[in-house]
């Protein structure tokens, strides 16, 4: 194939070299051969808009993969547009195209977008930020692919699949774990073999598991069809051997064999250091949305059969000889040498989780969830908080800590935790049970993602995931459960200056549960204040030490927040003192609800009763 450009000395010239059809092996019954269609524009001028270029699709498709390739000069920046015109309908709306990271090497660069299937013209547009066109005609590369169309039977077999196990020769290590059903290349009808000369394929020894996504839309009705444009738009515009990935997944679970060569080979995907990685891809968008319960579970298995046919700890840092960098075992692409965003925010976010979850398939444990002991929130934590770590076998039996300091140890169960700069921590531990386990969060962790890792004394660790921050506030409550009445005192100073100390909730037989008791404010003479407790409240300081910002709130009065830090002789808790003499206005109310914000951070709310 030789693309054919020709350099006019008009501000725009369109040559059209031809639609192309690229034929697919055979697979277990036939998917309508791929076509391509291939186009060279030429730009000039600051603000400038292509000839129309008309779509020539002579079979069915799923939709079409438009796709522009072009030699990048990093120096200067312009904004790619698309807009299409389908069958009978009027044009659509420019769309900006996002330019895909890997392909920024090399000074090369190129943008994909999948659109209707009933698009029949097309039309692009070049805007340069810096206002100055080149000298040159600036050329793009195109290529329309219709991907062809998967037959639903074979759709049907791809699901059927991987509900199967799969026992495949040589994939793991004796006792290990299986490796996941995968669709073949031949299955999902690889357009391979058009007798393009390709050079032998390498091979490495993975050190690191790279999660991507591949930035298309997060629905399709024929998700093979979405991995034939994706090996097309690798081989064609990003001159790829093949396409990048080893292994594709979909929103259904269903994991699709990349690159061609089997367990090991090396791929392209991890902007050019590729050497001892293998590169996992969720096919979609994942910046503002979640990929599903199903592609996260298919992506938990494959990573945890390389990770333990490797021997790698998920949720370590070891070092990548390819990039020279420290990496996370499973890391994202964008923790790699290139500028990308890749694999989504979103996704990225659930890399810690993912790490422990991989532990946890290889060890045979459950996934540990750590919350705040006082409200239950998940996230964040506050360090030197008391956090509550629940899971299953965390301890053979009970215990509880006697006397401070508290231990590093309860009946053989310990903690640790590793924080996102890759140090460890140990806990120490107020209690434990075979689902429970309460300890202290160390000061010294990062801010950022964390693990937590459960180890009981027979050995088994279990992991899982935690956000750390400064300051996480919340309030300890009757019931333990994080609502409710507060776990507080009144304090009453009268004007004799005799103190008394008096409950704020009671225990209703009916309910089987601590209710608010009904406070009297008292006479104007007498001083009245709440003393409650919580957790995660005491980097509630400026650099001097002195309180900033506090406010406390009861119903719809502003009380006068008198102190806030660690409560004497209790390790990671803390208190905070209110003057209610404002509330005396309030009495006969009711249930009132009490909101406490530090430094902008809301407790979790609490009822008192007046």
């Amino acid at each position: 194939m030789i693309k054919i450009g020709l350099q006019l000395q008009t501000l725009i010239a369109l040559v059209w070299i031809g639609a192309v059809m690229v034929i697919a092996t055979p697979a277990q019954a036939p998917v309508i051969p791929p076509e391509r269609q291939e186009v060279v524009v030429f730009f000039a001028g600051q603000d400038a808009v292509s000839p129309v270029i008309r779509v020539v699709i002579g079979s069915p498709a799923p939709f079409l993969s438009i796709a522009a390739g072009w030699r990048h000069d990093p120096s200067r920046r312009f904004t790619l547009y698309l807009r299409c015109r389908p069958v009978g309908q009027p044009w659509g709306e420019w769309i900006a195209l996002a330019i895909d990271p890997d392909t920024l090497e090399e000074n090369s660069a190129a943008a994909r977008k999948i659109v209707e299937a009933e698009t029949r013209e097309i039309q692009f547009r070049l805007v340069w930020e810096d206002g100055m066109a080149p000298v040159a005609p600036f050329r793009f590369d195109i290529d329309i692919v219709n991907p062809g169309v998967t037959p639903k039977y074979l759709q049907d077999g791809y699901l059927k699949k991987m509900s199967e196990n799969e026992e495949a020769p040589g994939l793991r290590v004796t006792g290990g774990l299986i490796r996941p059903p995968v669709v073949t290349r031949t299955e999902w009808g690889c357009p391979d073999g058009q007798g393009t000369s390709r050079p032998p394929v390498s091979y490495t020894t993975v050190t690191h598991l790279i999660v991507h996504h591949t930035v298309n839309d997060n629905g399709s009705s024929d998700w093979a069809a979405v991995v034939r444009s994706i090996w097309n738009f690798h081989f064609y515009d990003r001159g790829y051997i093949d396409i990048g990935y080893n292994y594709l997944i979909d929103p259904n679970g269903v994991i699709y064999e990349g690159r061609s060569g089997g367990d090991n080979v090396q791929g392209a995907h991890f902007s050019g250091v590729n050497a001892g990685t293998m590169g996992v891809a969720m096919l979609g968008t994942f910046t503002g949305a979640v990929p599903t319960v199903k592609a996260m579970a298919s992506l938990r298995r494959l990573l945890a059969w390389k990770a333990d046919q490797r021997g790698l700890i998920a949720y370590r840092a070891t070092a990548h000889a390819a990039s020279g960098m420290v990496l996370k075992v499973i890391s994202g692409h964008r923790d790699g040498p290139g500028s990308t965003e890749c694999p989504g925010e979103l996704l990225y976010a659930m890399l810690p989780r993912l790490r422990a979850e991989v532990h946890n398939e290889r060890a045979g444990a459950g996934l540990v969830t750590a919350v705040s002991a006082a409200s239950y929130a998940t996230a964040p934590l506050a360090r030197e908080s008391i956090v509550a770590a629940y899971g299953v076998s965390l301890a053979t039996r009970t215990d509880a800590a006697s006397r401070l300091p508290l231990p590093e140890s309860l009946a053989g169960t310990a903690v640790r935790l590793i924080d996102r700069l890759d140090r460890e921590f140990t806990a120490q531990l107020f209690y434990v049970s075979p689902s429970q386990v309460n300890l202290l969060l160390p000061a010294g962790l990062a801010d950022g993602p964390a693990t937590i890792l459960v180890e009981n004394e027979q050995g088994l660790v279990a992991a899982g995931s935690l956000e750390v921050g400064p300051l996480a506030p919340a309030i300890f409550t009757a019931n333990s459960n994080g609502t409710g009445v507060p776990a507080a005192l009144l304090l009453r100073i009268r004007s004799d200056q005799s103190t008394s100390y008096e409950p704020v909730s009671r225990f209703d037989e009916t309910l089987k549960q601590y209710v608010p008791l009904k406070i009297d404010p008292g006479p104007d003479s007498e001083q009245l204040y709440l003393a409650g407790f919580g957790t995660g409240m005491r980097a509630f300081r400026d650099s001097g030490g002195v309180q900033t910002s506090i406010t406390a709130t009861l119903g719809d009065v502003d009380l006068p927040v008198t102190f806030i830090g660690p409560a004497p002789g209790y390790a990671g808790l803390d208190q905070f003192n209110l003057n209610l003499a404002p509330v005396r206005r309030l009495a006969g109310r009711g249930d009132l609800t009490l909101r406490l914000v530090v430094d902008g951070k809301a407790a979790n709310p609490v009822l008192l009763k007046f």
